[in-house]
């Protein structure tokens, strides 16, 4: 993904009645209703995940939100890591490129 991509291309998480959460602080566990996959998160995919379904965003625009969030440095490394959460999670769809 390209740092225009980052800056343009906006995701949106699938509805909430799609999923079912379960939460045990340092381990989330997700399950898709459209899938039948039940998929192991970190706190910060989590939350990413619920923020897109709040609202479209684009990868900076997570980064932004996430930092805040967790408290830590909104800087490149953690925008090339959403980059690619983002496309994993569309390949396993729970997220999509907003249109």
């Amino acid at each position: 993904m390209t740092a225009e991509t980052s800056q343009t291309t906006k995701w949106i998480a699938c509805p909430p009645s799609e999923l079912s959460w379960r939460d045990w602080g340092d381990v989330v566990v997700v399950y898709h209703h459209g899938s039948a996959d039940t998929h192991q998160l970190t706190p910060l995919g989590a939350e990413a995940i619920r923020s897109l379904q709040a609202a479209p965003l684009t990868a900076a625009e997570l980064r932004d939100r996430l930092s805040q969030v967790f408290e830590v440095e909104s800087d490149q490394d953690l925008l090339r890591y959403l980059e690619q959460l983002m496309l994993r999670f569309d390949e396993l769809g729970l997220v999509e490129r907003a249109p």
